[in-house]
């Protein structure tokens, strides 16, 4: 039989032997069988092997194993990441508002606003254009303002002069 690219693979006659010689689909393979078993064994026009149904479901098995092991890989690194997020943080919430607290509490009551005041002392903590609704900067803020409040309770201002 020609060597041709169209030809599927398959056992095809060998002239030379006489029996069977396997064809790959690209080139003869060195796989030969008998001639007397070439009388029996039909020539193949493009029949599939018995064994390749089995090779077929085979690979398709692998693959789906294979992407079932990706997807909990995956679900398993998200996961590793959003707990990271939540649970190791250097911060906390008590330590945002106690770290809020001590900047307020040795914060001067600059004018009548304690917001004004909490704005300028934590001004190296809280960025411009930080969300204000973040856990941390909410924390930080209400802990300068309950310091601000207990530091001017404690300290009464200094009678002013007219």
């Amino acid at each position: 039989m020609p060597e041709t690219q169209g030809t599927p693979p398959g056992w095809f006659s060998d002239p030379l032997s006489g029996g069977l010689r396997w064809w790959d689909g690209r080139q003869w393979t060195e796989h030969r069988q008998p001639a007397a078993y070439a009388q029996s064994a039909p020539v193949s026009t493009g029949a599939q092997a018995p064994w390749f149904a089995e090779v077929q479901a085979a690979q398709a098995a692998h693959k789906r194993r294979t992407r079932w092991m990706a997807l909990i890989a995956a679900v398993i690194l998200v996961a590793g990441g959003i707990g990271w997020y939540f649970l190791a943080q250097n911060y906390t919430s008590p330590d945002w508002y106690q770290e809020g607290y001590d900047i307020g509490y040795h914060t001067p009551l600059v004018g009548s606003s304690v917001d004004g005041a909490c704005d300028l002392a934590l001004l190296g903590k809280i960025k411009l254009g930080d969300n204000p609704r973040l856990r941390r900067n909410r924390e930080l803020r209400r802990g300068c303002v309950q310091g601000v409040l207990d530091y001017a309770r404690e300290h009464k201002p200094l009678p002013t002069l007219k």
